[in-house]
């Protein structure tokens, strides 16, 4: 009987300690492996994917989206053809970065939408066409002033653009705005700051004194391209060519090949530290 009793007793143990590594398993699975809402279970790839929860503070009916206030992120937009409406109180779930590829949200425990590796592709794909659509389109109404800017231009900004433009017959429409600008306003600095120690002064100042400095300046510039502005003016009163040889001003993001730029490895680096 004792022996009976020590068995079960072991058996029972046994049963409870893999009762609980389901539990846990499943546990792991919800939050790493799979999306379980109302509508189904969704796999996705547990190395890659950001998972948090929290819940809605606020929403704002924006026409076509939602805008979503939530405990851990000030702001999500939730398209509405997803036909999910989220309330204040609700549980927010959110699959992927925010501020980068969002893959997915549940809300309440119902999926307004999700997309894997293939649905982020095409979805990737999407997002390109239309963005280089809108490109083409903005390109060919402005192509007029783009090209009275070019005119505008001392002959070596002139060649820097020739070059992109032979390089990469894409670079008009996709890259030559963002160039452009970054042009047009490393002129404006090299005109007030005509020496090395301007520009070196110039590029110390805080933002509001380079805007009292030099005048007129784009206000639509990225730390990326107002840093390529300061580096080509340093160009231009140091040695000229090298506005030419220098990196096009997008290549930190896209790459030199699918830029079309030349290297810098010709570049009299002289001086050249106190802009980088």
């Amino acid at each position: 009987m004792n022996v009976f009793i020590t068995g079960f007793a072991n058996l029972l143990v046994i049963l409870l300690n893999k009762l609980a590594n389901i539990v846990e398993n499943l546990r792991s699975l919800r939050q790493n492996l799979f999306i379980n809402c109302m509508v189904g279970v969704i796999k996705v790839d547990s190395k890659s994917l950001h998972y948090e929860i929290g819940k809605i503070r606020k929403i704002v009916d924006d026409g076509k989206f939602y805008q979503v206030y939530s405990d851990e992120h000030s702001l999500i937009f939730l398209d509405k053809k997803h036909g999910v409406v989220p309330k204040v109180g609700n549980t927010i779930e959110i699959y992927g970065d925010v501020g980068r590829n969002i893959q997915g949200i549940c809300i309440n425990g119902k999926t307004a939408y999700f997309n894997g590796e293939i649905g982020l592709k095409i979805d990737f794909k999407r997002r390109l066409r239309n963005s280089n659509d809108k490109k083409r389109r903005d390109f060919k109404k402005n192509m007029a002033t783009l090209d009275e800017q070019y005119n505008s231009l001392p002959d070596v900004f002139k060649k820097r653009l020739d070059i992109l433009r032979r390089n990469n017959p894409k670079f008009r429409w996709e890259f030559e705005p963002y160039e452009m600008m970054v042009c047009i306003d490393a002129v404006k600095i090299a005109n007030v700051c005509s020496s090395i120690e301007k520009i070196k002064e110039f590029s110390d100042a805080g933002y509001k004194k380079q805007m009292k400095m030099v005048k007129d300046l784009d206000q639509g510039h990225s730390g990326n391209s107002f840093g390529m502005a300061v580096r080509l003016a340093y160009h231009y009163v140091s040695n000229q060519d090298n506005v030419w040889r220098e990196h096009g001003a997008m290549c930190p993001l896209t790459g030199c090949k699918e830029y079309g730029c030349n290297t810098i490895s010709h570049i009299d680096n002289e001086n050249y530290a106190i802009i980088k």
